[in-house]
């Protein structure tokens, strides 16, 4: 009974770490693809728009190398699971909204879990 849950306990360290690489990447992908594009005079609510895109994509980082979990998840939580919250509120087809869904469960699975095998940090 002990070597099988050995066995579970890698696995879901293996399955935390592709969540994790998974989930930063796509967030500072994103993030820095955006800012990469950005154009237009710079105003007050443009800065501010580019100030959230530079800490998904730090925080996204963070969530790659597996540093200050918690820490890094929350913003992502806040950042992406508000205008889901918003729209779902509206009368949002929640079928419309799965990618930001899926993201935003991934990211809490993350939070929850912690970084998994080969995180540079501690939960």
């Amino acid at each position: 009974m002990e070597q099988r849950t050995v066995a579970s306990t890698n696995r879901t360290a293996w399955a935390l770490l592709i969540l994790r690489v998974a989930v930063g990447f796509l967030f500072t992908a994103s993030a820095m693809l955006q800012l990469v594009h950005a154009r237009g005079p710079v105003t007050l609510p443009r800065a501010l728009g580019w100030g959230l895109l530079f800490l998904q994509g730090v925080c996204g980082l963070l969530v790659m190398l597996g540093v200050w979990m918690t820490a890094a998840c929350l913003p992502l939580l806040a950042l992406h699971g508000w205008p889901v919250a918003q729209a779902l509120a509206r009368g949002a087809n929640p079928t419309v909204l799965r990618h930001e869904l899926l993201t935003f469960c991934a990211t809490l699975a993350l939070m929850v879990g912690g970084g998994g095998k080969g995180a540079l940090g501690r939960s």
